[in-house]
């Protein structure tokens, strides 16, 4: 029906078609709340489309591959290695995921050199990847402690998926601990996608377990020292959850938690989400990091380097290599330009050769002459710019 292909439209990014589509639809049918409520996404849609953030985001080339590539995340404090989870070719398993149509998953990493190339993405190791599916890893801020995901499956059934830990011991990773957050036998649900707190006593997880409002929920364990047990399981509300998934946390060194939902207002498939802190181990003030962070595809597991505006994200948008492609992204930095033209006050005739002369807060002092149109213009300064953010300047122009 028109209300279908509106949808359908929606979810491939293809907004102005659907938008005509549901116009159509709602020219038949007098009262449908949900489908205004997916028209109203879709007009915020081609409104961030045609007026998007000034990111930049792009695929990672060297790293992806035809299978899964996902969940990017920093494995040095330099932010030169990357661990990954990747479907590829080199997988442990030796089995097909029946599931996924691909190899089962497993951990990579790869550093980058000086040139900017990143080397061969190689297993973490045999005693982190096992035949079955692990992935949506992290690492504690000091990069000695991997927190990952692992599903298990026991005679072709689907034991649910659990967070382990390991430890970087002399030249290798420790045999991995299960973290018990399971209620007693709950064996099938899932229970993934960690992120660890700077200071390592907060642990953000995905899951379905009981108690959730529906689908998979961001939950998180407290500690009070990196000795000290995990605390039970809490749910991060309905200020975060939706009756639908809320998946790939990422907390921030700033406070901010960045998730991803199909339960909120986006652009279609997976939206990645910015909520802010507003009490202890409370966010909220909930906002979809637009276009081009998202897109009409899943969007999902974003990562930052620390306080700059820069990172990794995954999505499965056109321009990938596979099913699911890891993309860069960053805020290009600000650039400050001044620029004018002196005016005769009286005559309003454009004074030539000028002396224009601008002093800043920070002791910066430079001038110039205006040209024959009275115009100036300060913009580079050799490798630097004359016009830099918070710094106040005053100009003086002056007619001999």
């Amino acid at each position: 029906c028109i209300r279908d292909r509106a949808y359908a439209l929606q979810n491939q990014g293809k907004y102005s078609e659907s938008l005509k589509r549901y116009k159509q639809y709602f020219q038949r049918v007098n009262d449908d709340p949900e489908a205004l409520l997916d028209m109203e996404a879709c007009e915020a849609a081609q409104s961030w489309v045609d007026n998007p953030t000034k990111f930049i985001v792009l695929p990672e080339v060297q790293l992806n591959s035809p299978q899964f590539d996902f969940s990017a995340n920093y494995a040095s404090k330099n932010y030169q290695s990357l661990i990954f989870t990747s479907s590829r070719e080199a997988s442990e398993g030796s089995k097909i995921d029946n599931r996924s149509g691909e190899n089962y998953q497993d951990i990579y990493i790869t550093t980058r050199d000086e040139k900017g190339k990143w080397s061969e993405p190689a297993g973490i190791s045999p005693l982190i990847n096992s035949k079955f599916n692990e992935g949506g890893a992290c690492m504690s801020d000091d990069k000695s402690t991997i927190y990952f995901t692992r599903c298990i499956e026991e005679k072709d059934r689907n034991l649910g998926c659990d967070i382990f830990y390991s430890t970087y011991v002399g030249e290798g990773w420790s045999e991995p601990i299960l973290i018990e957050l399971k209620p007693l036998g709950a064996d099938t649900i899932t229970v993934g996608h960690p992120s660890i707190s700077k200071d390592g006593k907060t642990l953000f997880f995905a899951s379905d377990m009981e108690g959730g409002l529906g689908g998979r929920d961001i939950w998180m364990v407290t500690r009070a020292n990196e000795n000290a047990p995990w605390s039970k399981p809490k749910n991060l509300g309905k200020e975060i959850n939706t009756v639908e998934d809320e998946l790939f946390p990422f907390i921030r060194s700033n406070g901010n938690l960045y998730f991803s939902s199909n339960g909120r207002r986006g652009m279609g498939g997976l939206d990645v989400f910015k909520a802010v802190p507003t009490d202890i181990n409370q966010w909220g003030q909930i906002e979809n990091m637009k276009y081009p962070v998202n897109s009409g595809y899943n969007d999902y597991s974003i990562v930052f380097e620390e306080e700059n505006e820069r990172g990794y994200l995954t999505s499965n948008r056109p321009g990938g290599k596979g099913q699911s492609d890891i993309w860069n992204f960053m805020l290009p930095p600000l650039v400050y330009t001044l620029q004018g033209n002196i005016y005769d006050k009286e005559t309003q005739v454009p004074v030539t050769s000028a002396f224009v002369r601008v002093a800043g807060t920070d002791g910066s002092s430079f001038q110039t002459m205006s040209d024959d149109n009275g115009g100036f213009y300060f913009a580079e300064n050799g490798a630097e710019r004359y016009i830099n953010p918070d710094v106040t300047y005053s100009l003086v122009a002056v007619s001999y």
